[in-house]
């Protein structure tokens, strides 16, 4: 082949060779927030963020960091999907979403209705009422700096009453629902009703004892305000601190729970499993105060368990 031939085949454009890799996709930054008003976009005024939410395409993963934002790679005009078992409870994923120019807003709807987002009602007993001891807060302040860590946001109202039974939880709680106007209700009710004759025994909780049904009339109603659940275990007790713990009681709050657990699995509610978190930490008097109240440190482990409940996906 002469020279100028040569020359020639080299000033051709280089075809494109086979299987050779495409050009990489463009860096999107996205930011995933909770769409209060569902238009769809984010407004200055949403400043609710939710991490560990993953974007999927093309195989593909990638999951929003601690401030609700990750970048992935993708090339505009592909359609992305989301993995429902990263969303906690109640959020719910746009039905379309597709990348685009950065940054793209990922909005998740919460089912509230006209009630107040990111306001959580602690609807309980003197265990949610606090005051039982000097400084005692019950374990509001513990679990709204976790929630405000977590989502950028969160303002709990404590509805605690002294002494209350289940039943009576249930008669007040459409009036409370309607004074606070709650995103999410926290329902911890029936240490107390132990001590009603209908239900001081642990045979009792299938007949006579209205714990379980005053719990399932709350959650409706909760429900019916276009509030959003979250139930509790019965806290355990201190046993043999007083009279009134004795190892009986023990096993009425351990027989119930096992029946509310069924109950929240079967209805799929997020559970705060405040008899678990006790146990992890330990169980013991360190955890309480009284024979009953938790200690500072017990409170704690109560807004453990309600935070797990509502930042980790259900199953």
């Amino acid at each position: 082949m002469s020279p100028r031939h040569l020359l020639a085949l080299l000033a051709l454009p280089l075809a494109t060779c086979a299987g050779s890799p495409p050009t990489s996709a463009p860096g999107i930054e996205f930011v995933v927030f909770v769409d209060d008003d569902g238009d769809g976009r984010l407004g200055a005024a949403e400043i609710a963020r939710v991490p560990g939410v993953a974007l999927v395409a093309n195989g593909e993963r990638w999951v929003s960091g601690s401030d609700g934002r990750a970048t992935l790679r993708a090339a505009p005009g592909t359609p992305l999907g989301i993995d429902p078992a990263t969303l906690p409870p109640y959020h719910r994923a746009p039905a379309a979403l597709v990348a685009g120019s950065a940054p793209l807003a990922v909005p998740l709807a919460l089912p509230i209705g006209s009630n107040r987002p990111g306001v959580y009602l602690a609807f309980g007993d003197s265990i949610t009422e606090g005051h039982n001891f000097e400084g005692d807060a019950a374990y509001l302040p513990f679990l709204e700096a976790k929630l405000r860590e977590r989502f950028g946001r969160a303002t709990l109202v404590n509805r605690g009453v002294g002494s209350q039974k289940s039943d009576q939880g249930a008669a007040r709680i459409e009036a409370t629902l309607a004074e606070v106007r709650p995103a999410f209700t926290l329902v911890m009710l029936g240490t107390n009703d132990w001590t009603k004759k209908p239900c001081n025994r642990v045979e009792k909780l299938e007949t006579t004892c209205f714990t379980l049904p005053s719990l399932r009339a709350i959650v409706a109603a909760v429900r019916a305000a276009g509030s959003l659940p979250v139930l509790a275990t019965v806290p355990p007790v201190n046993v043999g601190a007083s009279a009134l713990t004795p190892p009986q009681r023990r096993d009425w709050v351990e027989a119930f729970n096992q029946r509310l657990r069924a109950w929240a699995r079967a209805e799929r509610l997020p559970l705060a499993d405040t008899e678990a978190a006790f146990a992890r930490d330990g169980g013991g008097a360190a955890l309480f105060f009284d024979h009953l109240h938790p200690s500072a440190r017990g409170q704690q482990r109560i807004a453990d368990a309600f935070y797990e409940a509502l930042v980790i996906p259900l199953r």
